[in-house]
């Protein structure tokens, strides 16, 4: 498990907001997003990937957040994970 520093934190938590106050209308949280407020108030997109030290970076937390929220139980390419049973 990734310990974050408290700028990642802070972008965290702005995402999550983000994601609470547009939850009707996304399927996903992708590096677009960035180009609007309020991440656009903050430094945008290069802030974002200078918080997480990289494009890959940025990337990575991304897809796992869109994961957890937007398609639990599926692997990246929508197949969905076996159960243990």
């Amino acid at each position: 498990m990734m310990a974050w520093n408290t700028h990642q934190k802070r972008l965290l938590l702005t995402i999550c907001e983000y994601i609470k106050a547009n939850a009707g209308r996304l399927e996903g949280f992708t590096p677009d997003h960035f180009v609007v407020p309020p991440f656009s108030n903050i430094g945008g997109l290069l802030r974002a990937i200078q918080t997480f030290g990289s494009e890959e970076g940025l990337t990575r937390v991304l897809d796992g957040l869109n994961q957890a929220l937007f398609r639990p139980g599926t692997t990246e390419t929508g197949r969905e994970l076996p159960t243990n049973q």
